[in-house]
């Protein structure tokens, strides 16, 4: 037992010495309450701060995916955006490949049209030198009968216009002349031979 005295070395009485002793047996009895009120204030202070670290980490998390997928759109819309200037590259490619083969089907038509006319000329300029050629032989073998019908032929036709206003060597007449001095003489020609004059008779 403890024995409380006081400042003077005196005993205390017996009821202060009762109240000193309870007062020290409640002393460490009101101290527990208090050290279990602070370990659970502390308990959920953690379980907040977790909580809250949680509720910050899921949003994060959150934000983080919806930041992802908006920048996979956004690839894709620039993916989309490239593909398109590429295509749009590619179709003027090919519109001006097709202008290119426009042009030149055009030039090989204008070609084609060119030596077709030509070729035609050629063919039309081959039958008027025959006719030419014929009309010469049948004026120097004096066939006139002939050569009235070769010239008809030729005006009715319209074939001496093919006729060359040149000769190739520059010198002689040209077949265009050359027809046109045929015609003229044969134009001058009788129509009918003169009659053979009567060969005298022997009458004596």
């Amino acid at each position: 037992m403890n024995i409380h005295r006081r400042a003077d070395d005196t005993p205390l009485p017996e009821a202060e010495l009762e109240q000193a002793n309870e007062a020290a047996e409640e002393s460490p009895r009101s101290s527990k309450p208090v050290l279990v009120y602070i370990l659970i204030l502390f308990v959920v202070a953690f379980l907040l701060i977790a909580y809250s670290a949680l509720v910050q980490q899921h949003s994060q998390i959150t934000a983080l995916d919806k930041l992802s997928d908006n920048l996979t759109a956004a690839q894709e819309v620039q993916n989309l955006q490239e593909r398109i200037i590429e295509l749009q590259g590619q179709l003027e490619a090919e519109e001006k490949q097709n202008r290119d083969l426009s042009d030149q089907l055009e030039d090989l038509q204008q070609e084609y049209e060119y030596s077709a006319t030509a070729a035609l000329d050629a063919q039309e300029a081959q039958n008027a030198l025959y006719a030419l050629y014929t009309l010469q032989q049948q004026y120097l073998t004096r066939d006139f009968d002939g050569c009235r019908a070769t010239l008809a032929e030729m005006e009715a036709s319209s074939l001496y216009d093919a006729l060359p206003t040149e000769a190739r060597d520059g010198k002689a007449t040209s077949p265009a002349m050359r027809y046109r001095q045929l015609r003229e003489a044969i134009n001058k020609l009788p129509t009918e031979p003169p009659a053979a004059a009567a060969e005298p008779t022997d009458n004596g």
